[in-house]
């Protein structure tokens, strides 16, 4: 009964100030606000924990990312500049701007006629090394056998020995020639160096190239454009 009387006492005299108005601070403002009049009186009024609500939300996975704003030129983490170490007339190109290429996969191709013809005549020398080698070899055995038996003199035997040195020599160096002769049959393919996208293409299908004139950019491939 006490409780009930003194909600009622505080309502009322809420009520009354409500209606009466109170002066705010120095300010000429009537205060009429029933909240603001509990508050000068300290009053508290009794809520019930029903009826408090919460807004809720899922939980979620996501990215949490930084953008940074700025004027300027943008440019590939990597840029190769490719170009030819051989001369010749180009005789196809195989990529344009914006292709996507992978590490080795060509991008033009020389004309390849007068490279295979040195292949060739570097096999055909090889082959004519090789068989005047194995005809020194010969000459060597039979003429240290002949000697073994007092039958050639150790001039003559010296003589084939050279000449066995001689052959092999002259057999390793058109090995080598031949191997010359194939690494710019190779060159003749222009590869992609690494994975990237094609941004610069200075050549087109008929040029003639003159690398021992000039060190010309054929292309650039950007490798990373993240």
């Amino acid at each position: 009964m006490s409780r009930i009387k003194t909600t009622l006492l505080a309502d009322f005299a809420v009520a009354s100030l409500a209606v009466s108005g109170f002066w705010y601070a120095d300010y000429p403002t009537l205060r009429t606000d029933a909240a603001w009049v509990q508050n000068q009186l300290g009053i508290q009024r009794e809520t019930s924990a029903s009826t408090e609500r919460y807004l809720t939300e899922p939980v979620e996975e996501g990215e949490i990312r930084r953008i940074v704003t700025a004027t300027g030129t943008l440019n590939a983490i990597v840029n190769v500049e490719i170009g030819s170490q051989l001369s010749g007339q180009i005789a196809d190109v195989l990529v344009d701007f914006n292709d996507d290429v992978k590490r080795g996969q060509p991008l033009a191709r020389l004309d390849q006629r007068s490279f295979k013809a040195s292949v060739e005549q570097a096999r055909a020398e090889v082959a004519l090394a090789e068989a005047s080698f194995a005809s020194a070899k010969a000459e060597f055995q039979r003429t240290q056998k002949l000697r073994s038996q007092q039958a050639a003199s150790v001039v003559q035997l010296e003589d084939a020995s050279t000449k066995l040195a001689t052959a092999e020599a002259e057999l390793r160096k058109r090995k080598a020639l031949l191997q010359l002769a194939e690494i710019d049959l190779d060159r003749t393919v222009i590869r992609s160096p690494i994975n990237g996208v094609i941004v610069g293409r200075k050549v087109n299908e008929g040029e003639t190239l003159a690398t021992s004139l000039e060190a010309k950019t054929l292309f650039i491939v950007a490798g990373d454009l993240r």
